[in-house]
């Protein structure tokens, strides 16, 4: 067996801060028509531990909003 990352402690404790302060951002999620209260509802299951809560979906949010922030992407519909 390989060694695990331990993400759900890292998003939790030592990134906690800027995952939060990204998620929370809710000027990020417009131009790429996201719902902020999906971000929110990710902190929350992160915030109360659960189970169901998976930290690739609270990573996978916080790098997508943090590419649009750096690129000025937005998200067109054709």
């Amino acid at each position: 067996m390989g060694f695990t990352f331990p993400w759900q402690q890292w998003l939790g404790r030592e990134l906690k801060e800027t995952i939060t302060h990204t998620l929370r951002d809710r000027q990020l999620y417009d131009p790429l028509s996201l719902d902020p209260a999906y971000g929110e509802r990710l902190l929350d299951g992160l915030e109360r531990g659960e189970r169901m809560q998976s930290w690739s979906e609270v990573w996978s949010l916080f790098v997508l909003l943090n590419w649009q922030c750096r690129t000025g992407v937005e998200y067109a519909v054709a």
